[in-house]
């Protein structure tokens, strides 16, 4: 266990959380029950599959202190800045360069740090396998997600049907139409990519020199100066020059060979404010308010996010949520356009909102 490590992916913005997660304060870092935040969450998760101090998180320089907070005992050693927000290819790329550096016998799980998973022992005992498979065969193993739904706002992994617990993939699927995501979910073959993989550092930069040498060179000259006194500098000059590109299409949709562990976990990646029907307590109206106290009348499937009481009269399938300077009211099944909003107030001028 002790080659066992994770990379927990921490700087990504939250757009579709706004107005509640926002450049100073992204998603990873807040908490739906006033409890824990996601970022808390997922490393209690993976802290029951490897030691704490095999966790490493790859985050912004803006974040780091917010990190800290939240996870005290984590040590400065185990957060990995990058200069400027590049896509999850550089990103990763770098923490397996920190990773590969301390123990070139590693083998890394790359996890979302703002995803939910219900039935958490489940979970442990297939990263484990993931864990074991990825060591002995030198492969590349997907955690998949157990379809729910003819969701069309995932991409999707379709596998060759076997009765094997660890199955080979085919092919990375990109976002489908509604009609081809039923489809999907009637043929028993496919699976939601939920970002989740797992292999050496050895494997991943054997791929990553194959499919994009660039980076490759370029996370070989940053790993040749971690822990001199040429580390920040190389850093700070050769990331920037790194391609955003994300790691299923740089990786993911060419490497040689892949296999898929199903999970049936319970997950949920909160992508937006529409998620909280899935995951919140509703009423047996569907409804759902952070203020108790507040008060329906002939209204259904209403979320409403705010510390003021709410009263919702005639309404449905609408989602309302407060900030001392923002309300964003906007239907349920339009969620996803929150980022919209974001890009007009860039063009007004109010980054101040954003």
């Amino acid at each position: 266990m002790h080659n066992n490590y994770a990379l927990i992916l921490a700087g990504g913005r939250g757009t579709r959380f706004w107005p509640k997660s926002k450049k100073g304060f992204p998603k990873q870092f807040l908490s739906l029950d006033n409890k824990e935040s996601f970022l808390q969450i997922t490393y209690n998760r993976i802290a029951k599959v490897l030691p704490e101090d095999n966790i490493y998180i790859v985050t912004t320089e803006s974040q780091v202190n917010l990190i800290k907070e939240q996870l005290p005992k984590i040590s400065s050693h185990q957060i990995i800045i990058e200069p400027i927000g590049r896509n999850t290819c550089p990103a990763i790329s770098l923490g397996m360069a920190y990773i590969q550096k301390k123990n070139s016998n590693s083998v890394v799980m790359v996890v979302p740090s703002d995803q939910l998973i219900k039935d958490e022992l489940t979970f442990v005992d297939k990263a484990r396998k993931a864990f074991e498979y990825a060591r002995l065969h030198m492969s590349i193993v997907v955690f998949g997600i157990k379809p729910t739904s003819p969701h069309t706002g995932y991409g999707y992994i379709k596998t060759r049907r076997s009765s094997l617990e660890i199955q080979e993939v085919i092919a990375f699927v990109e976002k489908p139409q509604k009609e081809t995501a039923q489809q999907y979910l009637s043929s028993g073959d496919y699976y939601w990519n939920g970002g989740m993989f797992v292999f050496s550092t050895a494997v991943f930069f054997a791929e990553l020199k194959n499919r994009i040498p660039l980076l490759f060179d370029q996370m070989c000259t940053i790993q040749n100066a971690i822990g001199t006194e040429r580390e920040i500098l190389s850093i700070n000059n050769i990331y920037p020059q790194t391609n955003s590109i994300s790691i299923d299409y740089g990786i993911m949709e060419h490497a040689d060979k892949i296999m898929l562990i199903a999970l049936d976990v319970g997950w949920n990646d909160v992508g937006s404010w529409s998620s909280l029907y899935e995951i919140m307590e509703i009423d047996e109206y569907g409804n759902n308010f952070q203020m108790a106290d507040s008060v329906a009348v002939d209204s259904t499937n209403v979320i409403g996010f705010s510390n003021k009481l709410i009263a919702a009269v005639g309404v449905k399938d609408v989602v309302l949520v407060e900030t001392d300077d923002v309300i964003l009211l906007c239907h349920k099944d339009s969620a996803q356009k929150v980022k919209e909003v974001l890009d007009a107030l860039t063009a007004k001028g109010r980054d101040d909102l954003i």
